[in-house]
């Protein structure tokens, strides 16, 4: 099993009343009715992406150089993301300890070249006392992983003798609803629009309440401590969570005001 380090942050709730203070501490937390936000997210150190990564994915990538990979993944992100919409899968019981080696998809596409390589199952890394974690799949492509996270082990290779049989990777994350906002850039690098979505409960709405405004703080916290459990290493990523949350924050600090 896949799991990602834990990042020792309390996500923030929406259920509170206006007790909330903003602090130069590093971690949301939350003590009885009182609620402290940092002022900024603290950026992690990321190690560089590991080449053997990316050649236990793909042994042709072994050689090539990190950036070219990049922009030829980025160049082919949307028909990517439109391989995964259009992805089919006959899924267990989502229960962690049941999962399968491999899983079996069909495709509504009629384009196999982008077709996914691997299937996540995504599951927190903290699940609630006496409670079986919650799976959720998600098609991908071991490429695209092993590019942007450095945090990952070594992804087995797909079977290229049964190109709709997937290895099923079992991935644990601190915040696995957020986890599709994380994919969806990891395909695209595409920074504005995730400024964008994650700032669009600020932009969209003339009148902000805290409990929405610290709703949108805990999206984009999640966002953050996946990605910090990923190591992911994209400076536009983490240039658009800090841009998100000053806007969010300084919404938060008008409401308050």
């Amino acid at each position: 099993m896949i799991a990602a380090p834990r990042v020792s942050v309390l996500a923030t709730s929406a259920s509170v009343n206006n007790n909330i203070r903003v602090v130069e501490s590093s971690l949301p937390e939350q003590n009885n009715a009182q609620i402290r936000i940092p002022r900024k997210l603290v950026r992690p150190s990321v190690r560089g992406i590991r080449r053997e990564a990316l050649a236990s994915v793909d042994s042709s990538l072994a050689e090539v150089p990190l950036p070219y990979i990049r922009d030829a993944l980025k160049a082919h992100g949307s028909q990517m993301l439109t391989a995964i919409a259009n992805t089919n899968a006959d899924l267990p019981i989502n229960r962690t300890s049941s999962l399968p080696r491999l899983v079996t998809v069909s495709s509504t596409s009629s384009e196999n070249s982008f077709r996914p390589t691997h299937m996540l199952a995504v599951h927190s890394n903290s699940p609630r006392s006496g409670q079986r974690s919650q799976v959720t799949f998600y098609p991908s492509h071991g490429a695209v992983l092993a590019a942007t996270c450095s945090s990952l082990p070594n992804l087995p290779a797909s079977p290229l003798s049964s190109p709709s049989t997937l290895p099923v990777i079992p991935l644990s994350l601190p915040s696995p609803s957020t986890f599709p906002t994380l994919q969806h850039f990891l395909y695209t690098s595409d920074s504005r629009s995730l400024l964008a979505s994650l700032s669009l409960p600020v932009t969209a709405s003339s009148s902000n309440s805290a409990p929405s405004l610290l709703q949108s703080l805990g999206a984009i916290n999640g966002v953050w401590r996946n990605a910090c459990a990923l190591g992911v290493s994209d400076e536009g990523l983490w240039n658009a969570l800090d841009a998100a949350w000053e806007t969010v924050l300084g919404a938060l600090e008008g409401v308050k005001a």
